[in-house]
């Protein structure tokens, strides 16, 4: 089929034209897209407790446990984990808190986007945020050895948050990724003792930062026909895509393209006008085939695509969680990598999150994750006390073979916890 039918078919496409129609840009921070500077105040503003969110010590909270849940044993002492020990934090009101933006440490250290002392603790939240910028040379030794001088009798939680998802180069670092951020503002939209007009500027906000959960935007759009329009229309998101990843202005890109006879003319228009919802879905086509594959091999698959990563599970372990929790208790993790070998271009990785299981079944899980990595992981022991275990790691080098592994992933996963999740749907 010629690269003009594509096109022809894609506008044919009434999801196309429903999208189209439903992504007019109505939002101030989406039209004047934030940059990092004014995401770090924001997020300095929704940390402080006394400001007018309503939301108190909420996410401040919700932040160190975060951390206490994913850090490596290299960022946080057996110490400093008792510090921040959610049954600990829970009793504390943060009502002493001092937040500071754009913090000069020493002349060399550069500026730390934000820090956070809570004196009564004796307790210091340092975060360095990434909006699309990288780490520099020794940035973050320069902040963690700045901080080691100014408060070297403090407890020190210092944490890497990335866009994409990239992990600290100092191991000292907690990294965490914009979902964590974008899970955080969703539930606080939720609150319900928050007022309509901070519950408007929370929301607003997200919606400017999140370019995976863009779908809720869209009256009578569903994310299920966002990943079939893109599967369905592969070709035609592959020309936007490279239009997406091109130096070249759009004035550039746009004489070459009429330069002379040729079918994206009637494309490019488009691409120009929603070009906020296309970089939305371009992301979508290394994953819609694996979605695809999984869901007419499992009837009850769940799907979770986020910024970096698209996540995976089934509705039949539902019942092995606890209420409320921000990761599914099992789940599979598939990632496009860049810059690695061609046959590594897709991670996909068995992942468990003992936090999130219902209690009764946490040692269960536990002795089911030490049986699996023993088997898959040629024997590397899991560390006692940790939260999130990955069970197994394949790569493939394309979508077909990482949709082959996310399948068997499933498969296996689904196998060895079966008898737990029976139990589950018993009780």
């Amino acid at each position: 089929m010629s690269i003009a039918s594509d096109i022809e078919r894609f506008f044919a496409d009434r999801t196309v034209q429903g999208v189209i129609e439903a992504s007019r840009e109505t939002q101030p921070l989406r039209i004047c897209y934030p940059t990092e500077v004014p995401v770090s105040r924001f997020l300095a503003w929704l940390l402080d407790p006394t400001e007018g969110h309503g939301l108190n010590g909420m996410v401040l909270r919700r932040l160190l446990t975060a951390c206490w849940d994913t850090a490596p044993a290299s960022a946080l002492s057996l110490n400093q984990r008792r510090q921040i020990a959610p049954s600990r934090l829970a009793t504390q009101s943060f009502a002493d808190v001092v937040i500071d933006r754009e913090v000069k440490l020493t002349a060399a250290s550069g500026r730390l986007d934000v820090l956070v002392l809570i004196p009564g603790m004796r307790l210091l939240v340092a975060i360095e945020n990434k909006f699309g910028a990288r780490e520099s040379a020794n940035q973050l030794q320069r902040y963690r050895d700045a901080l080691d001088e100014q408060f070297h009798e403090w407890h020190r939680v210092l944490i890497y948050l990335d866009l994409n998802g990239a992990q600290p180069t100092d191991p000292s670092w907690i990294g965490l990724d914009y979902d964590w951020l974008i899970d955080e503002l969703r539930i606080a939209e939720k609150s319900t003792w928050l007022g309509e007009e901070p519950r408007r500027s929370i929301q607003e906000f997200r919606l400017a930062i999140d370019h995976s959960g863009f779908a809720e935007e869209l009256p009578g759009i569903e994310e299920h026909q966002l990943l079939d329009m893109v599967l369905n229309h592969q070709a035609v998101f592959e020309i936007m895509g490279a239009w997406s990843r091109s130096k070249a202005s759009r004035t550039r890109l746009g004489a070459d393209i009429f330069a002379g006879p040729d079918p994206v003319q009637r494309l490019f228009p488009v691409y120009c006008r929603r070009s906020h919802l296309w970089q939305n879905c371009i992301p979508l086509i290394a994953y819609a085939a694996l979605r695809k594959a999984a869901r007419d091999r499992f009837a009850d698959l769940a799907w979770d695509p986020k910024r970096s990563a698209f996540y995976f599970t089934l509705k039949r372990w539902d019942g092995l969680k606890r209420e409320g929790p921000r990761y599914w208790p099992i789940q599979v993790m598939v990632r496009e990598q860049f810059g690695v070998p061609a046959n590594e271009r897709f991670v996909v990785s068995s992942l468990l999150h003992f936090g999130s299981f219902d209690e009764s079944h946490v040692e269960q899980a536990r002795a089911i994750a030490v049986a699996m990595r023993r088997e898959r992981m040629s024997g590397r022991k899991m560390a006692t006390g940790v939260q999130t275990a990955s069970l197994r790691s394949d790569y493939a080098n394309n979508q077909q073979a990482a949709a082959v592994l996310l399948c068997d992933h499933l498969d296996e996963l689904s196998s060895r916890f079966a008898s737990l999740a029976n139990v589950s749907s018993i009780g």
